[in-house]
């Protein structure tokens, strides 16, 4: 009996040290590349030097899948051509959401003072947040894209790397 018991023991052990390991290893945090694009329409709103612009479009994010972005972007016109932005965000695919917001020194800029309609834009956000796929996602993106104030029309692309 106890040359069977010592077999079984021995793999007993082995297979609960397999499965602490692939618990643990499941449980660490993984990182991984995260691009995304999105393009839609802008509404902006204007009050003395402040401006208010809420985002809406559609694309695609690895990870999280095809789904639409939104948010809402402050800015101010007191330093033309360029403007500070600040303000949540939101990725929603359909394996999961985003939730960001925008670090200091993202920026707006027109192409000139004779050319306000066409702003580029660029910075970093950091992710606060998600859901799905993404439920303990952290980490900082950044986002680069352009928008025609004239149209409503912006495109941006999103690139970083993820822990989750």
């Amino acid at each position: 009996m106890k040359r069977v018991l010592g077999p079984v023991a021995l793999f007993s052990a082995i297979v609960v040290a397999a499965v602490g390991v692939g618990s643990a290893l499941a449980s660490s945090t993984t990182k991984v590349a995260f691009t995304a694009s999105y393009s839609g329409k802008v509404t902006e709103v204007v009050n003395g030097d402040s401006v208010t612009a809420t985002p809406k479009g559609n694309g695609k994010g690895t990870l999280i899948g095809k789904g639409t972005m939104t948010g809402t972007v402050k800015g101010n016109t007191t330093n033309p051509p360029c403007s500070p932005l600040a303000g949540p965000g939101v990725l929603k695919g359909t394996k999961g959401t985003l939730k960001l917001t925008l670090l200091t020194g993202s920026r707006a800029c027109a192409a000139g003072q004779d050319d306000q309609n066409n702003i580029s834009f660029s910075g970093y956000a950091k992710v606060t947040g998600g859901t799905g796929v993404m439920k303990k996602a952290t980490g900082k993106l950044h986002y680069s894209g352009h928008y025609q104030r004239d149209t409503g029309a912006f495109n941006v692309k999103l690139t970083g790397t993820l822990s989750h």
